[in-house]
């Protein structure tokens, strides 16, 4: 049976990772826990006779750094090592997304129910472990779910590991009415365990080789003549549409309406207006990204700082199209790391530059 840090070398031997001193404590920090998990997994194969099974007493942990450092590649190794179905690993915004049809879905079939403590009942119902990438809150909405949510999970013993860009502390930071926020904080410090991830370089960075071929600039007739023969050269086999579409769940309330240009054979295209410029969210964005193995986005500006929402919005379809793999090809006015100078959320768009490098690259 693989472990964390079998798997770890086994990369580095294969030279798919280069050494890095930081990434590996955390691994085997990560080894540890397994390892824990593993010992409750054995004691319990023995105690299920007598119908008294252990709870574990391993402590979560709480892994952040700075962008590209490899956070989720490590989680992923312990992730997929872990030797029992009870397990969910998913992006944040996914997660989020799915607590939110949850609710919706209990408040309209049980509005006699707590809906976040049933939530909290299947959950440690269906796992024992729990794993989320870039964990990030935005609104006091999902702040004050996530604050009874995880108290409820954390006080039924469920072991929780999540990677994130910010340090407990600095989550929600400047948010509205956080001290409503700050006891939750208290919790994640309490039950888990706070490790930053110092890896001195953002390894993706290095993947950018492909870059001009999926990233058209600046705007100009010539790019618009580039992306629309690249867009042609991906549909030549089917027929074009064109259309208005309802993409999130059924159950989901607020479901929206949004406008495709020009779709076929598993690609879409965008302007940057239709699919930033509504109020759409998470929830919209991977709907489309299941739908649809490419995306293009044509003609993004400079983003001001009046921008922000539209700023926030790139940030989350860029999240959502990086954790669903999909290929994306952009027509914008500047590289990515000057489209959003300066302006509220400017940290959180250092992220996405390094992942749109990566996502331009020829391995992606």
């Amino acid at each position: 049976m693989e472990n964390p840090l079998s798997r770890y070398n086994r990369l580095l031997e294969q030279c798919e990772i280069r050494p890095d001193n930081a990434q590996k404590m955390l691994v085997m920090r990560l080894q540890n826990l397994f390892d824990e998990l593993c010992a409750v997994d054995k004691k319990n194969s023995w105690e299920r006779f007598f119908a008294r099974p252990t709870p574990s007493t391993a402590k979560g942990i709480y892994l952040w750094g700075e962008v590209g450092r490899g956070k989720s590649m490590l989680m992923d190794l312990f992730f997929a090592s872990l030797p029992f179905s009870q397990k969910l690993r998913q992006h944040f915004h996914e997660f989020m997304r799915d607590i939110h049809a949850q609710i919706h879905e209990i408040r309209q079939n049980s509005p006699q129910n707590d809906p976040l403590t049933l939530v909290a009942e299947n959950l440690v119902k269906k796992y024992r472990v729990l794993c989320f990438d870039e964990l990030q809150v935005h609104d006091i909405a999902d702040a004050m779910i996530l604050s009874r949510l995880f108290s409820a999970l954390f006080a039924q013993k469920m072991v929780v590991v999540f990677t994130s860009n910010r340090p407990p502390e600095q989550l929600y930071l400047n948010g509205l009415q956080r001290e409503l926020f700050l006891p939750f904080i208290k919790t994640l410090q309490d039950s888990l365990e706070i490790q930053e991830l110092l890896a001195p370089k953002d390894y993706r960075l290095g993947r950018e080789q492909a870059l001009q071929q999926r990233w058209l600039t600046p705007l100009n007739a010539q790019t618009s003549l580039a992306l629309q023969e690249i867009f042609v050269s991906l549909t030549s086999h089917v027929q074009i549409q064109s259309g208005d579409f309802f993409f999130a769940q059924s159950n989901e309330p607020g479901a929206r309406k949004i406008h495709i240009s020009q779709f076929g054979g598993g690609v879409a295209w965008f302007s940057f207006a239709e699919i930033c410029g509504q109020a759409l969210g998470a929830s919209d964005y991977l709907s489309i990204a299941q739908k649809f193995s490419t995306i293009i986005i044509a003609e993004i500006h400079v983003l001001s700082s009046e921008q922000r929402n539209e700023a926030k919005r790139f940030v989350t379809l860029i999240d959502v199209l990086y954790e669903q793999k999909t290929k994306t090809i952009v027509s914008a006015a500047t590289p990515p790391e000057l489209l959003y100078p300066q302006g509220d959320g400017n940290f959180e768009f250092a992220r996405t530059v390094s992942r749109l490098l990566e996502m331009q690259s020829e391995g992606w």
